[in-house]
């Protein structure tokens, strides 16, 4: 994490300076606002910054405005007059690093529920389309009347409406800009066509199966009676 203060404080006057000339050593001036001869040290030589009520003070004892003390040139602070507004602008600062890894985090959440639901449709196809290999074989042993053009049709355009509705999911953090309302009516309504026709093919395969099944029964009843 960026030390604010310490961007801000790397453009102040040389507290060294200042401190030599009030006169005051190191150790004198950190009595003076409450901190150790070490910490006066780092400030000198830029290895860290004072807190923010610690720049007030240090200001007051060095005889300078906070403003001087932390950019050394009062026309550099035409927008910032006072401390506060300093702090509102480092606050901001702050608030806005947030809300950047906070839409980061959010899109990367989205993108994960993305793709779990992707798994979850492509196992459903998966499953839709083993069944219907395993009835199809079934039906076209005992009855050569059944359609395969129909059903594979309608497989293929399920699996079309599938790999249409990958790209967009796999690929949902390269589209950020599109409305979150749009991206989930995709999300509802590509499962929802890819399944209805997947199961138009099954159910347009069922009949063919009953059929082979009747035929199947009495090929063996008529068998038995003949034996």
């Amino acid at each position: 994490m960026v030390d604010l203060n310490l961007i801000l404080f790397g453009s102040c006057l040389a507290v060294y300076e200042l401190r030599r000339e009030k006169g005051l050593s190191q150790k004198e001036l950190g009595a003076l606002i409450g901190v150790s001869n070490k910490a006066v040290s780092k400030w000198e030589i830029g290895a860290s910054a004072p807190k923010t009520e610690t720049i007030i003070k240090l200001a007051a004892v060095l005889g300078v405005t906070a403003e001087e003390l932390l950019c050394g040139k009062q026309q550099e602070f035409e927008n910032l007059n006072t401390l506060e507004a300093l702090s509102n602008k480092t606050a901001n600062m702050y608030l806005q690093e947030k809300l950047r890894e906070y839409e980061k985090d959010n899109a990367d959440k989205a993108c994960k529920k993305a793709k779990t639901y992707l798994i979850c449709v492509f196992s459903l196809f998966i499953a839709v389309t083993i069944i219907i290999f395993i009835l199809f074989p079934l039906a076209a042993s005992v009855d050569g009347s059944v359609e395969i053009k129909d059903i594979f049709s309608s497989m293929a355009m399920g699996y079309m409406i599938a790999s249409v509705y990958t790209g967009i999911t796999l690929f949902v953090d390269i589209i950020k800009k599109v409305p979150d309302w749009l991206i989930a009516l995709l999300c509802v309504l590509f499962p929802i066509a890819f399944l209805a026709i997947e199961v138009t093919g099954l159910v347009m395969c069922i009949p063919q199966i009953v059929k082979s099944v009747q035929i199947l029964i009495k090929s063996r009843k008529e068998k038995d009676k003949n034996g």
